[in-house]
Formats: structure tokens, C-alpha cells, sequence
């Protein structure tokens, strides 16, 4: 049997494709019944990772049984988890007004992304809203544009290759065969090449 999760501003919904059934899923540290879960990140094995609005829990692929949760509430503060994913042994979890939380497996440590690397303390309090995972790079779309961060030698840069990039608020990234980075943002779709910087904002005059 294979359930699959529906994040929804409502709370996660899984939908069972063998009987046609739906579940409302109550998840284990939310406070609130109606708790928003905006993401899910499939770790690759037999199970994914969901969010509620102040925890992030392990849900196994093959039923809906919760194999792990970790709250957040003492650091989220009641901003909303926007996103997730995970490198190596961290879990990288985007909220909408805390900026990015690190969870260390082997430690079980909890931490602000700018107590790990303080060339990120701008986005502490900036919304981010998309985590793009590209092997061992993980790029941040945010209220105040695009950040790129190395999980290998943990340098982090904001890209500011074109001023029309620097402060767009970027909701969603996606990378085509080609490397390009496209996202979507407040003002229409733009794309990125990290190869030779170009930035292209799309309008109605792209066709």
C-alpha cells in the first residue's frame, strides 16, 4: 500500500490510491487542529518528511504511521514552516519570519542558520519561502532574493548578478537540463544561469 500527503493551510491530508479514501492526519505536536502544513520532502527511502506550523515529522510511505517528530515551537516562535529538505545528516526547515533552521540528526541539536554561518544572519527574520536542493548546493528563494548556500565549505552568497533579482521575493525554484534556475516570484517568472550570471525577468512580450 502507498499513501500519499497533501500539505494543505489546513493540515496534511493523505490519500490512499488503492481504496480512494482520503485522511485527515492529526500530527502529533500541533496545537491547533487547523495547523497549516505547506511542505513535504521525500528523503529517498521509505518514508518523507511533513510539516505542521511549529514541527516537522517523519511519516512512513507504505502507511500513515509517524515514525519520528521534532517540535519547533520554541524556535519557530508562530511563524509558519514554509519548507524542508534535508543534506547529509541536517534538516533545513524555511519558516515565513525566522528565516532558516538547521536540525543536526547526530547531535539532535536545533539552531538558526546564521548561529552556523553568520554570513547569514540578513535572512534571520527574512521570510523565506523555498529551499532548492542541487546535490550539495542548497539555494534559498526569499523575500529579499536569491542566496546560495555550499553545505561542503558552508560559503554563502546572496545573488545580486542583476539588480532586478536582488530584492524580488522568490516563492519557488525549479532547475532545468541545462542548469538554469527558474523561479517564480512576485512579479512574474525569472531565470538564473549560475554559469554566466544571466538574469532574465519574463513578461507578456516573451510570448
Amino acid at each position: 500500500m502507498q499513501v500519499n500527503g497533501l500539505p494543505t493551510d489546513a493540515g496534511l491530508l493523505l490519500y490512499n490510491p488503492d481504496t480512494g479514501n482520503w485522511k485527515d492526519m492529526k500530527l502529533t505536536f500541533a496545537t491547533n487542529k487547523r495547523s497549516p502544513s505547506f511542505s513535504i520532502f521525500v528523503t529517498g527511502s521509505d518514508s518523507v518528511w511533513v510539516s505542521d506550523q511549529e514541527s516537522v515529522h517523519l511519516l512512513s510511505k507504505k502507511d500513515d504511521s509517524i515514525k519520528k517528530s521534532i517540535s519547533l515551537f520554541e524556535y519557530t516562535n508562530g511563524s509558519i514552516i514554509q519548507d524542508i529538505t534535508q543534506i547529509g545528516n541536517q534538516l533545513f526547515i524555511a519558516t515565513e519570519g525566522v528565516g532558516t533552521l538547521v536540525h543536526n540528526f547526530n547531535s539532535k541539536k536545533t539552531q538558526a542558520l546564521s548561529e552556523l554561518i553568520p554570513e547569514a544572519e540578513n535572512l534571520s527574520s527574512t521570510p523565506t519561502w523555498e529551499l532548492f536542493k542541487d546535490g550539495e548546493i542548497l539555494w534559498f528563494g526569499t523575500n529579499i532574493g536569491l542566496f546560495r548556500l555550499d553545505t561542503d565549505t558552508k560559503a554563502f552568497t546572496q545573488i545580486v548578478a542583476d539588480a532586478t533579482l536582488k530584492n524580488r521575493i522568490i516563492f519557488s525554484i525549479e532547475k532545468d537540463q541545462h542548469g538554469i534556475l527558474w523561479m517564480a516570484t512576485e512579479r512574474g517568472l525569472m531565470s538564473y544561469n549560475p554559469q554566466n550570471e544571466a538574469v532574465h525577468a519574463y513578461t507578456e512580450n516573451d510570448g
